[in-house]
């Protein structure tokens, strides 16, 4: 126990010296947990169907240029949607929109015969370039 006790303060600063000879400078957010969150944007009733009432959200995988967000869903689904422009909530009221109305809808909608248990992007997605492309 003595020499891992030892050991460990060696590894810390092995760390932070990592950090410092990189010139990176990296700042941890700020949590506010006394403030109550806010909902900006509303995704429901395209995961809601009558034949899967019970389908939820698997996963969401972000693209590489950060323009859109590929989901995928219990009811075998991958969806794409493509971010607003408003999405930096300096426009928070434009997204906001009835309880049971969504946000904005999914440009494509893929449906699957069988469970997705993995997905990604291609990793030069970009939602400008001519390299995006779903199926040839």
């Amino acid at each position: 126990m003595g020499e891992e006790e030892q050991m460990q303060p060696a590894l810390e600063n092995e760390a932070t010296a990592e950090t410092t000879d990189g010139g990176d400078v990296f700042s941890w957010p700020v949590l506010r947990f006394d403030i109550p969150p806010k909902r900006v944007c509303h995704l429901y009733q395209q995961f809601r169907k009558a034949s899967n009432p019970n389908n939820f959200l698997k996963g969401v995988k972000w693209s590489p240029d950060g323009s859109c967000f590929l989901t995928s869903s219990e009811d075998n689904t991958l969806r794409v949607f493509n971010l607003p422009d408003n999405v930096d909530g300096s426009h928070v009221d434009a997204c906001i929109s009835k309880a049971d109305e969504d946000s904005y809808f999914a440009n494509v909608v893929v449906g699957e015969g069988e469970s997705v248990y993995d997905y990604c992007w291609y990793p030069y997605m970009s939602i400008s370039g001519a390299s995006v492309t779903f199926l040839q």
